[in-house]
């Protein structure tokens, strides 16, 4: 992931990166336009940096969308569900990403889904299939609840 696309993935202007990072504004600023700058030990220090502040803070709805949205469309869904504490915008730091797939992805195609989606958002995802929480009346009524169509 590039450091622009990460840090307006966590919220940040460029000026709270460069403080967040130690480092000056224009060289923040260098490091984020300059392709020569990318694979660099500063570059992914940043990166780092970054990605650990990422699992800190709490995503808006629109980040969510667009990784799930980029993500989604290279595996077999018709449909992604957003549902739990980020659907209903009481979201904390500690908080997963709950989702809900229509699909037939299963095995090792799932979990490769499960883990770019984490590494994608920089969260926990639980990700559950439309035949697994059909089984769970709860659950369902929540989804249909508070659930948002984020994909499909």
């Amino acid at each position: 992931m590039e450091l622009k696309q990460l840090r307006k993935q966590i919220g940040l202007t460029q000026t709270e990166a460069s403080v967040l990072l130690g480092i000056p504004f224009r060289t923040y600023c260098r490091y984020e336009d300059d392709e020569h700058y990318r694979g660099s030990f500063k570059y992914n220090q940043m990166i780092s940096i970054l990605n650990e502040k990422k699992r800190e803070v709490i995503l808006n709805r629109e980040a969510i969308v667009e990784a799930v949205k980029n993500i989604c469309s290279k595996y077999n869904i018709s449909a992604c569900y957003l549902f739990g504490s980020y659907a209903k915008n009481k979201a904390r730091e500690d908080s997963d990403v709950n989702l809900m797939i229509v699909s037939e992805i299963e095995g090792i195609e799932y979990y490769q889904l499960v883990n770019e989606l984490e590494s994608a958002l920089g969260k926990k995802v639980d990700l559950i299939r439309l035949e697994v929480a059909i089984k769970n009346i709860k659950l369902m009524n929540e989804i249909l609840k508070d659930g948002v169509k984020i994909y499909g």
